[in-house]
This record gives structure tokens, C-alpha cells and sequence, in this order.
């Protein structure tokens, strides 16, 4: 209902105020929200989650929807998109989501999970992650409906089967470990 309810949202009012392309409009919820969703899948309810250049909420807001008891922060450098974030934090009265304006790369947060779509390239994100959040222990990136994405040291695909997810999809994931930090 929340998730339907969010795809409602961005329709009205993220993509009239440039939070979501004008051209998406007709596949936010499997471009969008699906893809989303499927970040949740490799979040435990336990978890603190740091969705890096979140935008409008993807896709830390289908997965706060999804794991209510993981609280996730989102995390972007627009103030518009912030307030967007907000708004639909508010007008989904979601309350395991914090929204913070901020570059990740002089963030400070004890996140156990980072999650991106797309917001910086995997090895720049790794490299982020390692330097400053010494608490993470997993990043979970887009990856790619195309084919199995190239892979940068330390991250590992992950094929998500066309009886999930529609048709083949892939994501990447890199595990942190103290002894891989820094």
C-alpha cells in the first residue's frame, strides 16, 4: 500500500518538480520502485542504512517501507531533492527515516549498510565507504538489467532470476571487513 502510495507521490509531485525525469513517468514502479525494493532483500531489520545520493527516496524509501524496524538515513547534496524526500517521508508517515543533506564524502554516520543507485561509480563508492564509515559492513549498488555488470575489485554480482524481478536483473555488492579498511 505504502510502495503504491510512494509511486502515487513521485508521479504527482517528484516528477512536475524535477525530482524524477519527465520520461519516467511510465515505468516508475518497475524502473523505480521494483528496482527499489529489491535493495531490501540484503537489509536485516537490525541494520542502519545510508542510501547515498538518494534523491526523492530511491531507494531508501521502499526499503524503510519494507524493513520498518531498520531505520535509514538518506542521503543526498540537493536541498531540493531533500525537500522532496521529506515531503514524501511526511506524506507517507514513514518513522524509520531521516533525510540529511550532505555529500558522502564528508558524511559521518554509524550506518552498517550503504545502499546506491547510481550515484557514484562502485570503486569511488568503495573507496568512500572504507575511508569514512568504519561501521559498514555491506554496500549494495545498482547494477544492471543489460548483462552481468564489470566488476571492480571487491565486489561481487549478484543475478536477481526473471521470475523475481520480471527479467534478468543484477546487482553488486561489497562486503567490508576491518582488515579491508583504509
Amino acid at each position: 500500500m505504502k510502495l503504491s502510495a510512494f509511486e502515487q507521490w513521485i508521479r504527482d509531485e517528484a516528477v512536475p518538480a524535477g525530482g524524477v525525469g519527465p520520461n519516467e513517468s511510465p515505468r516508475l514502479w518497475e524502473r523505480h520502485i521494483f528496482d527499489s525494493a529489491l535493495f531490501a532483500a540484503f537489509v536485516t531489520d537490525e541494520d542502519t542504512v545510508l542510501d547515498v545520493g538518494s534523491g526523492v527516496g530511491l531507494p531508501g524509501i521502499p526499503v524503510a517501507v519494507l524493513r520498518p524496524d531498520c531505520q535509514v538515513t538518506l542521503l543526498d547534496r540537493s536541498g531540493r531533492r531533500c525537500e522532496l524526500a521529506s515531503r514524501a517521508v511526511r506524506v507517507l508517515a514513514i518513522d524509520n527515516v531521516e533525510v540529511v543533506q550532505g555529500d558522502v564524502t564528508s558524511y559521518n554516520g554509524g550506518h552498517s549498510v550503504v545502499i546506491s543507485r547510481a550515484s557514484l561509480p562502485p570503486e569511488e563508492l568503495l573507496q568512500v565507504v572504507r575511508n569514512r564509515l568504519p561501521t559498514v559492513r555491506t554496500i549494495v549498488a545498482a547494477g544492471s538489467r543489460i548483462g552481468p555488470p564489470e566488476l571492480p575489485d571487491g565486489w561481487e554480482s549478484i543475478e536477481i532470476p526473471p521470475d523475481v524481478a520480471g527479467e534478468l536483473v543484477w546487482v553488486i555488492r561489497a562486503w567490508i571487513s576491518s582488515d579491508t579498511a583504509g
